[in-house]
């Protein structure tokens, strides 16, 4: 029961002390009739307000609908076919989350990432930029729409790990590679109407929702040091 029940709820047992204390005229007030009508008014002004909390409401996660998933499923098939192509032009500002700069020492880039380490979900592309002066690095993170149970959480997919270290360009994600995440429900109770937050569990998020960039000079050779990066156009 919400606080405003509660205290709307306390002041009607007040007024109703007050009435039948200090006047005689309802002492007939509480037939039985007008307490079922009494009642039934509140459950209908109750169902009222949990019907508007079900759909008009405005809830902080918004559950996407059937047309907007079938678009972000064609989309998400396009870059994968994209990506299979070492084809870059699916990346696009829109989906740029994050970039650093780094500096290094001399021609070679080594570049280590704990891919294969459980949970790690980066894929890790490179490409030759004529803009690139050599000794440094541009790494840049793009995120795509991850979608669970008709939420979408690709906000809230932590970012990696980026560093140098001993003038190699190391890649580490989180200890946490899981997501937890919430649906907006409604709740229907005899005294309290409410919207609240039903905890969704942990998911894993999808491999295919990111990539890392690595933009060098062309006068500069990456060192793949597991084999794991794939080069693009």
């Amino acid at each position: 029961m919400t606080s405003f029940m509660m205290l709307f709820l306390f002041m009607l047992l007040v007024i109703t002390f007050l009435l039948s204390k200090f006047s005689r005229i309802t002492q007939k007030f509480w037939s039985p009739r007008k307490i079922i009508i009494g009642i039934t008014g509140y459950l209908l002004l109750g169902l009222c307000a949990f019907l508007y909390v079900s759909f008009f409401a405005e809830s902080p996660i918004q559950v996407l609908s059937g047309t907007d998933l079938k678009t972000i499923e064609k989309n998400s098939h396009t870059i994968q076919a994209y990506d299979q192509e070492y084809n870059a032009s699916y990346l696009t500002e829109d989906h740029l989350r994050k970039t650093w700069e780094f500096d290094f020492q001399g021609t070679e880039l080594p570049v280590i990432s704990d891919n294969n380490t459980p949970g790690f979900h980066f894929n890790v592309r490179y490409r030759y930029n004529d803009d690139m002066p050599a000794g440094k690095a541009l790494v840049s993170y793009y995120q795509f729409q991850d979608i669970v149970d008709g939420i979408d959480i690709s906000a809230e997919i932590p970012l990696p790990h980026l560093y140098m270290e001993q003038n190699e360009l190391v890649i580490q994600a989180l200890p946490e590679h899981r997501v937890q995440y919430y649906r907006a429900k409604a709740s229907f109770m005899l005294l309290d109407f409410h919207r609240y937050h039903e905890q969704g569990g942990y998911t894993l998020f999808a491999p295919s929702s990111n990539v890392i960039v690595i933009d060098i000079s062309p006068h500069t050779t990456l060192e793949d040091r597991q084999g794991l990066i794939q080069y693009l156009q």
